[in-house]
């Protein structure tokens, strides 16, 4: 039976290990996207195929170490000669087709992320700090990522989420739906959910079946350790009408680009 390891990141991750024998099926997140929620799907999904035991992460990936161990950092570059990136380098792709990889990535609305940004970087959702967070997003995800210093470089959303889904030409990839994925308990669809959970299951090759994937969608929301509140167009509750002017100035395309509008 195939292993499958989760290499998780709240932006990125750095594998230094090239001793890896077992198959690994990464997962790339922005800080507040759904890193958990989708870690949690893959945990209960393997469940279902009674693999408990390699589901588990620590905090800083071991040269060398043992391939069923999940290494997360908040940072990935594949090896020293690669370079800090929230999308592919060919490094990055040579390493993943070396090792026979799957990549999971994870998207959600960009307002919502300003939202979520605002929650974890000190609490408050004043129209002064959505604000910030929207003409500085690289500060904040910096700061939800341990204060890495790459991060601080990417002066708007657009730059982010375009780089980063870069990812998206390669036939390894998925790009889940934060939307999608919390389900109605977030605000979204019971139906999209468990499909959303059929399809992930079927590109790590673990295939459930509709009545499996309902279970893992019941036990899905919430519980997880970094988890706030997970709801849908939170945005629209917390936007002045500076804020959504001043996202959209700066952020021109980027919510068609996604297909948020």
């Amino acid at each position: 039976m195939r292993k499958i390891s989760i290499y998780i990141t709240s932006v990125f991750f750095i594998l230094c290990s090239t001793n890896i024998n077992a198959v690994t099926d990464v997962v790339i997140t922005i800080p507040k996207t759904g890193t958990n929620l989708i870690i949690k799907c893959i945990k209960l999904i393997k469940e279902v195929h009674v693999e408990t035991g390699t589901v588990d992460w620590t905090h800083h990936w071991q040269d060398g170490g043992d391939a069923e161990t999940v290494g997360w950092t908040h940072h990935w570059k594949a090896g020293k000669n690669d370079k800090f990136s929230l999308g592919p380098t060919d490094l990055k792709v040579k390493y993943i087709e070396k090792n026979a990889q799957k990549i999971i990535l994870i998207i959600r609305d960009p307002r919502d992320l300003v939202c979520a940004l605002a929650r974890v970087t000190g609490g408050s959702t004043s129209s002064k700090k959505l604000n910030n967070i929207i003409q500085l997003p690289g500060k904040y995800l910096s700061k939800a990522a341990c204060n890495h210093p790459f991060l601080r470089t990417y002066g708007s959303f657009n730059s982010i989420y375009k780089e980063y889904l870069q990812w998206s030409q390669y036939p390894f990839v998925y790009i889940a739906r934060f939307e999608k994925l919390v389900g109605p308990q977030g605000g979204g669809s019971l139906e999209e959910q468990v499909q959303e959970i059929l399809t992930i299951a079927n590109h790590i090759d673990k295939p459930l079946t509709y009545d499996e994937a309902c279970s893992v969608a019941n036990k899905l929301f919430g519980g997880t350790t970094t988890f706030k509140q997970g709801k849908l167009q939170d945005w629209k509750n917390k936007f002045s009408v500076k804020n959504i002017k001043k996202f959209n100035a700066l952020n021109e395309g980027l919510l068609e680009y996604l297909g948020y509008e």
